[in-house]
């Protein structure tokens, strides 16, 4: 995550498409880049290509996107401590995923000489704890470019020296990793691949995808690789969709070179209206969050690639002026909800704790769903925010679900609602209002739960129920 908002964007908000829907769940064959029938839809036009939802269970969906300083590496005490505790709230939370930086500059400081240790460590606790990894390879690294006093988020020269270290990552760790995700926000050019241009470079994007993907899947042909996740609309900065654009015709084969495209659905910096919600309109447009997600599903279906799968591997709102820790709540559940729903089958909070000064601007340090109170001196957890119950209710409630297109247990359509099943039978329900309070009369019995998880009684078919902003949640009988 960075200091962003919002930008010119190639979307244009209320379209909709007229396209058959690919399966979203579904993998490719290395020869997804070939031609995969006609193009139906133009996503830098404003169309829109809906997926049905995600075919996984909820918690296998879900997962914690973690910074460097919130998972240190090393065996110092303090180091230890940190990441004892982040593994200690993915279980917590239901078993989520996580998703972290595996650095370059870390592995490989010398050239052609690797040393995993440190990610050894990591990894050796993850699996003893039955964690998910997804691994971010990042960045790049100061002896593999000509700049003068380079950092690591310039990119090399040479892709082929990225993906040399992909493959031997991707070799050393073969079957420990959920994906390999290559790079975080490179059209982050400001921050994340610093060169020429604030918006990254698209062209030479592609080529280090292409070469690392190459790498990754002769080292270790079982492990998907993804498109590393884009911001979609920021400031300043080409959004997600035209930038991917140009790095597919650059390389129209781009698609045989991963298996899942990531993207980040932070709205325009800092985050403040409900995933439900589009911001401005015409070329200012930052479209809600099942947009962005269809918008890249026609890009992918543009460029021949349809049932490539979507995961959003960031996600998240600080607390932070209009956005109380209430708010906050309410949106991380709904978001996740409605990205299920939208056909995403990945989708990482931002993030689990705050950072050292919550209250400064930029809000880097509020997008925690805990609080900045660790303390390894007293062995003191974190705090919780309430989005961090609200999404251990989720979990506990529903996270053996999955999402299901069917009708509401409720006769009236002017809520929001998300219904789930084991199978095709509808066994629960969320729902929710985009503001203040609307009653709906039942057509199922059902036990209610809050969206801390807290019993709310149970009602019979035809009995009215209110619902607000809070998402509800209904075990139907």
């Amino acid at each position: 995550m960075l200091c962003r908002a919002c930008v010119a964007c190639a979307l244009t908000a209320g379209c909709t498409a007229t396209t058959t829907q690919p399966d979203a769940g579904s993998t490719p064959d290395a020869s997804a880049g070939a031609d995969a029938g006609p193009v139906l839809c133009d996503a830098l036009s404003g169309e829109l290509l809906p997926r049905p939802p995600s075919s996984k269970r909820l918690r296998d969906i879900c997962g914690l996107a973690s910074t460097g300083g919130q998972q240190p590496i090393g065996d110092s005490a303090w180091s230890t401590f940190r990441r004892d505790r982040f593994l200690d709230a993915a279980v917590d939370l239901g078993g989520v995923m996580i998703r972290r930086d595996v650095r370059w500059s870390e592995i490989e400081r010398i050239r052609g000489t690797f040393d995993f240790s440190v990610y050894d460590t990591m990894l050796d606790e993850m699996d003893a704890r039955g964690i998910r990894f997804l691994g971010n390879l990042a960045y790049g690294n100061p002896w593999a470019t000509s700049t003068p006093q380079a950092d690591e988020f310039f990119p090399p020269d040479d892709p082929q020296d990225f993906a040399r270290f992909a493959g031997e990552t991707a070799r050393h760790f073969a079957g420990r990793v959920v994906a390999w995700e290559i790079w975080n926000e490179p059209n982050a050019g400001f921050r994340f691949w610093k060169g020429v241009d604030l918006s990254g470079d698209p062209y030479a994007y592609a080529d280090l995808l292409a070469a690392a993907g190459q790498a990754i899947h002769e080292a270790d042909p079982t492990t998907p690789v993804m498109l590393g996740g884009t911001v979609f609309t920021p400031q300043y900065i080409e959004g997600a969709i035209p930038w991917l654009d140009a790095a597919w015709r650059h390389r129209p084969d781009l698609g045989s070179t991963f298996e899942i495209a990531g993207i980040h659905t932070y709205q325009s910096y800092p985050p403040t209206v409900a995933p439900e919600i589009g911001l401005g309109n015409g070329l200012a447009t930052d479209p809600p969050l099942a947009d962005k997600v269809a918008a890249h599903s026609c890009l992918l279906q543009m460029h021949h690639a349809p049932t490539k799968a979507i995961w959003i591997t960031e996600m998240g709102w600080p607390v932070f002026q209009n956005i109380d820790e209430a708010t906050h709540a309410r949106f991380m559940v709904r978001s996740t909800l409605l990205a299920a729903k939208a056909g995403v089958d990945g989708v990482f909070w931002y993030t689990l704790r705050d950072g050292p000064d919550p209250t400064s601007f930029p809000p880097e340090d509020a997008f925690g769903l805990q609080h900045n109170d660790i303390d390894e001196n007293s062995m003191r957890d974190a705090s919780p925010k309430p989005a961090y119950g609200a999404l251990k209710a989720m979990l506990t409630l529903a996270g053996d679900l999955h999402v299901l297109a069917s009708p509401p247990p409720w006769e009236t359509t002017d809520v929001q609602g998300v219904m789930f099943g084991a199978d095709s039978d509808v066994t629960a329900a969320a729902g929710w209002t985009l503001s203040g309070e609307t009653q709906v009369r039942l057509t199922r019995a059902a036990s209610l739960f809050r969206q801390d998880g807290s019993a709310a009684g149970t009602l019979t078919a035809g009995d009215q129920l209110t619902l607000n902003e809070d998402v509800t949640w209904l075990l139907l009988e």
